[in-house]
């Protein structure tokens, strides 16, 4: 039945009406029943014009595909690579100004007859923007053979693999605790070793920020167009970021990416990014307690923070002592000590 349908084409050009180039390819030539296969698609934007990323940010919408796949198959989520923060301002968002592939992983079924062809299948839906923003969504399928052993398209296997590199890497042992004030979202981050901490990027360490990035993946968390402050203290990384003057409270976690290097060079060198998703704390100070975090680490922002309580804690005494309610219960206060002079010196 699969095999008489129509079949729907593997790629659509951009034309006037649809500034992107969409395709559906595969790293495999055949299929294996019961081995994954690697699926992507294809984007590539007009110069100029934009897609987006899983979560678009202030503006846009993210791109979303509804498989149909022979019985027993399954697809996973898409693998995204790190996106690129497009300014509008004042307002953000994250996307792709470049050709890019959203990468699937695809489980074929145990029952998949070899000598068969398979008809993978997907309707795609965008929106693509520049100035205006063009919504479209078109079906695309691809056919490939059921065998008994694989056989890669060394073509499109490089791309994919290389889009995968420039992918973020799940967050392990790192160890990642986050606290909202007043007017920032804090996020702060513990590599697992040393060592893992030694192999990001230098100028990161040192205290580039424009080398650092985080980009969330929900709304109403941060303001998408700030600038996003980070610096390390010891090996624990601390990154600051302006609310969003649309949040309402604090949210129970704050997931996203966070980018050591340029994005451009993900997968490059020591340049790499990471998901997180870490639970928002009551406070700075308790998220930093969370991580063990040394006398090096927060000494000196706990006891700046400390002397400055210390220092409004000893001028509002000062004030209320002053005030002239208080002062006729200190004079009463003193002739009471003053009338002890005339009893025990134990008494008094």
């Amino acid at each position: 039945a699969q095999a008489q349908a129509p079949q729907a084409p593997s790629m659509v050009p951009a034309n006037a009406d649809r500034p992107v180039e969409v395709e559906l390819v595969a790293a495999a030539r055949a299929v294996v029943p019961g081995e994954t296969t690697w699926v992507a698609v294809r984007l590539n934007p007009n110069p100029g014009w934009h897609t987006y990323w899983r979560y678009a940010g202030d503006v846009g919408s993210s791109f979303s595909a509804a498989w149909d796949l022979p019985s027993g198959w399954s697809a996973a989520a898409f693998i995204w690579p790190v996106p690129h923060r497009i300014p509008s301002p004042p307002l953000a968002s994250y996307g792709y100004e470049r050709e890019h592939l959203l990468i699937a992983p695809i489980e074929v079924a145990e029952s998949a007859r070899v000598g068969s062809t398979a008809r993978i299948a997907a309707r795609v839906t965008w929106v693509v923007c520049r100035e205006e923003c063009v919504s479209d969504d078109v079906d695309l399928s691809i056919a490939r053979p059921v065998a008994a052993s694989g056989a890669i398209d060394s073509a499109m296997m490089h791309p994919i693999v290389a889009e995968r590199r420039r992918a973020p890497s799940s967050q392990g042992d790192w160890d990642v605790r986050a606290a909202v004030d007043s007017s920032d979202v804090i996020i702060l981050a513990r590599p697992p070793s040393a060592a893992t901490g030694a192999a990001l990027p230098l100028e990161s360490r040192a205290g580039a920020t424009h080398l650092m990035d985080f980009f969330v993946d929900s709304a109403a968390v941060i303001d998408h167009a700030a600038r996003v402050r980070a610096r390390w203290a010891g090996s624990l990384i601390e990154l600051r970021v302006q609310r969003s003057q649309y949040a309402n409270g604090a949210p129970p976690r704050v997931s996203g990416v966070i980018v050591f290097g340029n994005p451009d060079s993900v997968g490059v060198g020591n340049h790499r990014a990471l998901e997180v998703s870490a639970p928002v704390e009551a406070s700075v100070a308790e998220a930093r307690i969370a991580l063990g975090a040394s006398a090096e680490e927060s000494g000196g922002i706990a006891m700046g923070a400390l002397l400055t309580a210390a220092l409004f804690g000893l001028l509002g005494g000062t004030l209320l002592n002053l005030m002239p309610c208080v002062l006729p219960v200190l004079s009463i206060k003193l002739f009471g000590l003053a009338t002890m002079a005339n009893q025990s010196g134990g008494a008094a």
